[in-house]
């Protein structure tokens, strides 16, 4: 199934910048195709419906040059859009994301994209992450973010940490 999602003339992750030969993990994956058999046959007369389970995916640079670790997701394709949700790590920080590309739009630079995100942090594994922030913090800080894209630019993005179950050690203001 990645050979053929990767090889001419799909080509298809490499339109979100990714590397085939750098991904990994496991899927069950199931095709619909539907198609008038005809000589003429081209692609844009292809109607395809292609849902996958990936378990311990790994996705390299999938945001911001940072890997997608433990991935089990959901991915659902068709020829309206993409849709990915599920768990995984960034950093070693857990997350659960929600990432959608709506294909609808009449050149590729309007494609529209939409990645919802959010993960529990606590301090340890804040401090794996970043260990410039080792004292910082203690307890769990909730993180949400909800970013649009289209792609060449961020159109819109709110990032959230509810520190509710945290407690800030900021200098010297402590």
């Amino acid at each position: 199934f990645r050979r053929v999602l990767f090889r001419s003339p799909l080509e298809f992750p490499q339109l979100f910048g990714l590397d085939p030969k750098k991904t990994d993990g496991n899927a069950t994956v199931h095709v619909d195709l539907a198609f008038p058999l005809a000589d003429d046959l081209t692609t844009d007369k292809v109607k395809a419906d292609v849902t996958a389970k990936i378990t311990n995916g790994t996705f390299p640079t999938i945001f911001d040059n940072t890997n997608l670790t433990k991935g089990n997701l959901d991915l659902s394709v068709n020829n309206e859009r993409l849709s990915l949700a599920g768990t995984g790590e960034m950093m070693g920080l857990p997350l659960t994301l929600k990432w959608t590309e709506s294909f609808t739009a009449q050149k590729p630079a309007d494609i529209q994209s939409s990645y919802e995100i959010s993960s529990d942090i606590t301090d340890d594994r804040l401090s794996d992450a970043f260990p410039q922030t080792t004292g910082y913090m203690t307890g769990i800080a909730h993180l949400t973010g909800d970013i649009k894209t289209t792609l060449n630019e961020v159109t819109t993005g709110v990032i959230s940490v509810d520190f509710k179950k945290a407690f800030l050690n900021i200098y010297p203001l402590s």
